[in-house]
């Protein structure tokens, strides 16, 4: 092997390792752990309304399932880097990987930080969503949110004038093309439910990895219930 494949290999190795230590402390983050556990998911999110337990109203919150097309980019991105770092060494079509690479930890990791199973149980005094717990006299609204702020809008078109005057569109890049269809189609599995409580502006998250039709639907049925609930049971039977 000549002083040249040599350089290529240390080259593609160096980057091997860069990449494993990203990979390493990216995996430990919680929303990447929910990005591979929810993988197998449905495409559409879905949630389910219990039988009562000990009085409660109980949501069970299922996410939709994050990007398999990204999962798919980076492992091609993976096996392009190994080939042409260790069996056909070129620094030139080794760079190459980080395109399906970029293209797809963004798309992967869209909306993965709330991307888990959760169970919210509603009370005559309190509604619980894991280890919280708010009083129902608190709640101010209940809210859908999207869940990431990625931009995934196509830019207006443009057009410049060439060397003989005439007026040519500006065509988008392919690559940027790919990764917003990737991306927007994550970003449609993303939405939030959150809870703001009187006097404050901040909202605490219920669930994620929502379809906009299943947030609506949730939404639409927790506010329900937690109106239906905060009247109180005196108020309820004679409002009945």
């Amino acid at each position: 092997m000549d002083g040249g494949a040599v350089a290529v290999v240390i080259f593609g190795l160096a980057q091997l390792a860069i990449l494993g230590v990203v990979a390493y402390f990216l995996v430990r983050k919680i929303w990447w752990r929910n990005a591979f556990a929810a993988i197998g998911n449905p495409v559409e999110a879905q949630f389910s309304r219990l039988p009562p337990a000990d009085g409660e109203s109980v949501f069970q919150v299922t996410p939709a399932r994050s990007s398999r097309a990204g999962l798919i980019l980076i492992v091609a991105g993976l096996g392009i880097l190994l080939v042409f770092t260790l069996l056909l060494p070129d620094a030139i079509l080794a760079s190459m990987s980080l395109i399906p690479l970029i293209i797809g930890i963004v798309s992967f990791s869209i909306g993965s930080r709330y991307r888990a199973p959760a169970t919210i149980a509603v009370s005559d005094r309190t509604l619980r969503a894991g280890q919280q717990e708010w009083r129902l006299a608190d709640i101010a609204a209940v809210n859908i949110r999207r869940g990431s702020r990625i931009n995934t809008d196509d830019p207006p078109l443009s057009a410049y004038r060439d060397a003989s005057g005439r007026m040519v569109q500006r065509n988008q890049s392919t690559t940027v093309m790919f990764s917003k269809a990737f991306n927007r189609r994550a970003v449609e599995r993303s939405h939030i439910l959150t809870l703001r409580l009187h006097g404050g502006s901040e909202e605490t998250v219920l669930c994620g990895g929502l379809n906009s039709n299943c947030a609506d639907a949730l939404y639409s049925d927790l506010s329900a219930e937690i109106a239906r609930r905060a009247v109180g049971p005196d108020k309820r039977d004679t409002a009945g």
